[in-house]
């Protein structure tokens, strides 16, 4: 079976006014609506660039929200679409690559195929 894992990047500045959005208004938001659609989910957050529209370029505070799913089942877009609305971005970057996944319980290891 396919695992997928995603990774979304968002910036932490509002689109309009550019200030920054507080990382822990972010964390439990996104908290929340993983929960909601029952999404496994690791959330880090780091440093990156973004190139606006207009050739501004932004080096802001960002997050990086990384989970798998069992089979590609689009799950991802409203969560994606929540992200998007709420935190007021120009965009969201997606990335989705096709795993294998192994976990290690300390008893036998169950591979994915």
């Amino acid at each position: 079976m396919k695992y997928y894992r995603y990774e979304i990047f968002v910036g932490l500045h509002d689109k309009n006014t550019n200030k920054e959005i507080p990382v822990n208004k972010i964390k439990n938001d996104i908290t929340e609506i993983a929960n909601l659609f029952h999404i496994s989910f690791s959330l880090s957050t780091q440093i990156g660039g973004y190139l606006y529209k207009n050739n501004d370029f932004l080096v802001e505070k960002s997050i990086k929200l990384t989970f798998v799913l069992k089979k590609d089942k689009r799950k991802s877009a409203p969560l994606l679409d929540s992200i998007k609305q709420m935190y007021n971005q120009e965009s969201v970057l997606i990335t989705r690559t096709i795993i294998k996944s192994k976990y290690l319980t300390g008893e036998k290891e169950n591979e994915v195929q």
